[in-house]
């Protein structure tokens, strides 16, 4: 990097690594705006771009606090989606012998081979 200010050289970095922004003196964000054409470019350690960075903290923190629900709304789809419903008497299916097998604990068939 001496190298490159020695000879006026700029050093380019493709990262989404915060831990690259000490070697650097200028961020350029590109793919904003909603068709993703728009870019900014924007001095490192300005208040602007603390603020841009904390506002991006809050917005990851409120998605994590989302995360256990999504799980569970996962596991209830993926439930629902494994069961057979029979049109004509409205009652669901019992699962195949194979898949009674898998969930009592026993070796499904066609396992390790």
């Amino acid at each position: 990097m001496i190298f490159c200010f020695f000879k006026k050289t700029a050093l380019i970095t493709i990262s989404t690594r915060a831990s690259l922004k000490r070697y650097h003196t200028y961020t350029l964000t590109l793919g904003m705006g909603e068709r993703g054409d728009e870019w900014e470019f924007q001095r490192i350690g300005t208040q602007s771009e603390k603020s841009s960075v904390e506002k991006e903290l809050a917005e990851l923190r409120e998605r994590l606090a989302k995360v256990e629900g999504w799980k569970q709304r996962r596991e209830e789809i993926e439930s629902e989606l494994n069961r057979v419903w029979v049109e004509s008497e409205g009652e669901e299916l019992a699962p195949p012998p194979y898949l009674e097998k898998e969930e009592g604990g026993e070796e499904a068939v066609g396992a390790g081979q």
